[in-house]
């Protein structure tokens, strides 16, 4: 009987343990199973009833609702739609206006083995991030406390720049390593347009990016290629992450013949086109490319490519073809919203695509972050170019 006696107080123990669970069980299914559709709002409702109530830990609730909107804008499937919280997007107005500051680095969005980051592709020689120990390579998942996996390219960049003198706290992924790197932000002068005179006169001209200056820096640099007289033309657009559509469309209308340099369409099919005049520098060119050319350099290669008027030289470009806009909320709040796509002359799709090179070469990745510094007998894809350059110079 003494040995019974245990094994029945268990028994009902038991039994008392697995009425319990399955009444909660039974009271949480009956709210969220059952055959009936939810509507948006009585779902989240019950949702939040079921935190209130079973939740072991402590929440916030608008925390929750700030993750909901989130979430909202991520089931979209697109990096670049973003949702952005008051405190977030008034930092982000903040710094666009404050501009004159920035930490000097190319970088561009790239998933790692813990989500998604900025990956920086070249710290600028002299500029505070180089100054700092950023190294092309690392990458970006925090920028002072704010986790940036959510957002896409041009609102991460942004966070980072800001007023002249200012600190920014950036969290840094090396390798396995993570640390944070604080840096003030200043004023630097990086040239956005070099250029020079290479062997059997090829010039050669690399953009860093599509900013507001690039256009004049450009303009100036071509002019005086040809006042030097060269005889083919090579455009290096590697790690160019993009920039202004106006201005990448500006340059384009200097190297193309006339017709259609790219148009962007909207859900509703409305288009906003840009068009080439044909008064344009008629000499062989070749464009180089590689995976960290995006956007507005694509657009670029697109035309010259759909025009047949050059050859593109490297690797598949990155595959950025949409334009997105910020909607401000009545609290505060915004979304960045991608709006339209870009399509290349012959209506073809860059987004998610990217262009092919007529001539697929890579580079060592070792190399790859320091394509301005390499010589030519390192530099695998420029020796491409310039050996097609030289056959169409012949022709």
């Amino acid at each position: 009987m003494s040995k019974k006696r245990p094994f029945i107080e268990g028994l009902i123990v038991g039994l008392v343990v697995m009425f319990f669970i399955n009444s909660v069980v039974s009271t949480v299914g009956r709210r969220v199973s059952g055959s009936r559709e939810f509507g948006f709002e009585e779902k989240a409702s019950t949702i939040i009833q079921i935190i209130e109530r079973y939740y072991a830990g402590d929440f916030d609730m608008r925390d929750l609702e700030e993750g909901m909107f989130t979430g909202l804008v991520f089931g979209l499937g697109d990096r670049y739609s973003v949702y952005m919280s008051a405190d977030v997007y008034s930092e982000f107005m903040e710094r666009i206006r404050g501009g004159g500051g920035g930490v000097g680095m190319g970088a561009r969005v790239q998933a790692h083995p813990d989500g998604i980051g900025l990956w920086i592709i070249e710290p600028f020689e002299g500029a505070p991030a180089y100054e700092a120990g950023i190294r092309g390579g690392d990458i970006v998942t925090h920028v002072d406390g704010i986790d940036i996996s959510g957002f896409d390219q041009e609102t991460a960049v942004e966070m980072i720049r800001g007023e002249e003198g200012t600190l920014v706290v950036l969290t840094v992924l090396r390798g396995y390593e993570t640390f944070e790197v604080d840096i003030i932000r200043a004023r630097f002068e990086i040239p956005s347009v070099t250029h020079r005179v290479m062997e059997d006169n090829i010039g050669y001209i690399f953009l860093r990016g599509f900013d507001r200056v690039t256009l004049v820096q450009f303009e100036n640099a071509l002019n005086e290629l040809v006042a030097e007289g060269v005889e083919g033309l090579i455009i290096d657009v590697r790690n160019n992450p993009g920039g202004l559509l106006d201005v990448v469309a500006n340059i384009a209308d200097l190297i193309l013949p006339e017709g259609i340099i790219v148009y962007t369409e909207t859900r509703d099919g409305s288009r906003e086109i840009f068009h080439s005049r044909g008064n344009y520098v008629n000499l062989p060119l070749v464009v180089l490319v590689n995976e960290h050319s995006a956007s507005a350099s694509e657009v670029l290669a697109g035309a010259v490519r759909d025009h047949e008027r050059g050859t593109i030289v490297g690797n598949q470009t990155f595959g950025k073809g949409s334009v997105q806009r910020p909607f401000e909320l009545s609290d505060n709040s915004a979304i960045k919203l991608t709006i339209s796509r870009y399509y290349t002359p012959n209506g073809i799709s860059i987004h998610g695509e990217g262009i092919t090179p007529d001539y697929i070469v890579s580079l060592d990745e070792r190399l790859m972050f320091r394509i301005q510094a390499i010589s030519l007998e390192e530099d695998t894809q420029l020796q491409k170019a310039v050996e097609v350059l030289r056959e169409k110079m012949l022709k």
